[in-house]
């Protein structure tokens, strides 16, 4: 299941770093999700191992790769700021946020385990929602575009003597 996550989240990074669409990539992650967490709650009450395992490695696939976004597109978000400071910020408030929602969690977990995984898909709703409120504003990407167009259009005049690295 792990593996089927880092791989897709390797495709969606070559497909970001292309395309730069964080905030749909997040959102039809986290849709996808929910979708499949309800249907994970349903597989739960089958016997069929080898349905519920399909099911699991597919809601990796959509899940994992949902932190390295987070952390991409929280760099671009918060651009001025240095990306280590915004990652270790982010990463540390996720640990967290982790432990509080795990706590959260067993009470439901020891009633049914469906339960807890419905709860879980009730949290996975709450990120859908703040999804929306959020502003795409990739100010590092605009701001390495803007340095890149003004670096090839000095180099384009500098003529021999001047290099581009200087500017």
């Amino acid at each position: 299941m792990t593996l089927a996550g880092v791989l897709v989240s390797l495709i969606i990074g070559v497909l970001l770093a292309k395309y730069q669409k964080y905030l749909l990539t997040a959102r039809m992650l986290i849709a996808l999700s929910l979708v499949l967490i309800i249907i994970a709650t349903l597989t739960f009450r089958t016997d069929l191992k080898g349905l519920i395992f399909i099911n699991m490695v597919i809601l990796s696939m959509c899940t994992i790769p949902i932190i390295p976004l987070s952390i991409g597109f929280s760099a671009e978000l918060g651009f001025p700021h240095d990306e280590a400071v915004t990652n270790g910020f982010l990463l540390m408030c996720g640990q967290a946020t982790s432990f509080f929602v795990s706590l959260l969690t067993l009470p439901f977990v020891e009633i049914d385990p469906a339960v807890g995984v419905l709860f879980l898909g009730f949290l996975i709703l709450i990120s859908l929602g703040i999804s929306i409120t959020i502003n795409e504003n990739l100010k590092r990407s605009q701001n390495e575009f803007r340095t890149s167009n003004r670096k090839s259009v000095v180099s384009a005049y500098s003529g021999a003597v001047f290099s581009s690295k200087f500017f």
